[in-house]
């Protein structure tokens, strides 16, 4: 699966020039870590099914 994201640099951009560089950088930073902590959940938990084989080593 893959996913092909069109706009992307000019979004930032308009964030930056809307509320500031940092603060951009600082949302940026919180969603990119609510986003590790979902893919962390789900990584978990696809582990789990086979936790007890030996096949995640």
């Amino acid at each position: 699966m893959s996913v092909k994201v069109k706009g992307e640099k000019a979004l930032v951009a308009e964030l930056e020039r809307r509320i500031g560089k940092m603060k951009a950088q600082q949302l940026s930073d919180k969603a990119l870590k609510r986003g590790a902590q979902v893919f962390i959940k789900e990584l978990k938990s696809q582990f789990a099914s086979f936790k007890d084989t030996g096949a995640s080593i």
